[in-house]
């Protein structure tokens, strides 16, 4: 079966040629969710965006390929881009206060997404919308659809965004730091609810914990300075990390979960 999403010797800089991300490589299965684990300035954010088309300013993909069902993505128009956005690739951000329109409903979000990708009418897509509200576990659904994000919690904002992101049953979700913000017992639902809504998608988690990634993905890919380092299963990983780098996000995800890391 082809990979739902495939990178190859993907390479990313400024434009003046310096080099951020070097050689990455590596494809997501339907079903399956792989983890791209590092500290701030490895590069896993950088790789997710090229994937996205949302390099900021200043920044270019400069090598390799990225192909989604077996497109090439460098070969859309900045029109076929923007289109994947929502419908064939969702994304949930670290930040769900900044990334939502503040001066705009959840619910109307929702319905700008389902009309733009499904060419339904605007009473269907706030059924599609409350429904999936529903779907991650919001205890008032219709409530959270009228509400501003800011009239929301923190945890209750990502669940809108994982809403949001899964609303169109994309092929391939991103999920970058989803869990940063949230307190531990919320970052435990909120994991849950990524995997539930992943469906017959494919699940990108891009994360600086490698205990969070454990508890989620089938591979680990350890990103540091730009590069791969190691890659693997999660428990193979835990107990068997060749780098020193492995090692010590292992020893920082101990500190932080303990046993739970191992389970």
């Amino acid at each position: 079966m082809s990979p739902v999403l495939e990178v190859a010797g993907l390479g990313i800089g400024l434009d003046d040629g310096t080099p951020l991300v070097q050689d990455v490589a590596f494809a997501v299965a339907a079903g399956e969710v792989l983890g791209i684990v590092g500290e701030s300035g490895s590069g896993k954010s950088l790789t997710a965006f090229a994937i996205t088309g949302l390099l900021p300013r200043g920044i270019q993909q400069t090598a390799g390929l990225v192909r989604l069902q077996g497109e090439d993505l460098a070969m859309l128009t900045p029109a076929g881009r923007r289109a994947l956005a929502g419908r064939r690739i969702g994304m949930v951000f670290q930040d769900p206060l900044s990334s939502f329109n503040p001066v705009r409903t959840v619910g109307s979000m929702l319905v700008e997404s389902a009309v733009r990708h499904r060419s339904i009418r605007a009473h269907e897509a706030r059924r599609l919308g409350i429904e999936a509200l529903q779907c991650v576990r919001l205890a008032e659904p219709e409530r959270a659809f009228d509400a501003y994000p800011h009239e929301l919690s923190g945890g209750q904002r990502q669940r809108a965004m994982i809403a949001l992101a899964s609303l169109n049953e994309p092929a391939l979700l991103i999920a970058d730091e989803p869990t940063t913000a949230l307190d531990a017992t919320v970052q435990l639902q909120i994991l849950a609810l990524l995997k539930r809504r992943l469906g017959q998608g494919a699940l990108l988690l891009i994360t600086h914990d490698l205990g969070v990634a454990a508890s989620l993905c089938d591979r680990l890919l350890v990103m540091q300075r730009g590069r791969v380092i190691e890659h693997g299963e999660p428990q193979f990983l835990l107990h068997h990390a060749q780098h020193p780098y492995t090692r010590r996000l292992r020893d920082a995800a101990l500190a932080l979960h303990g046993a739970a890391v191992n389970a």
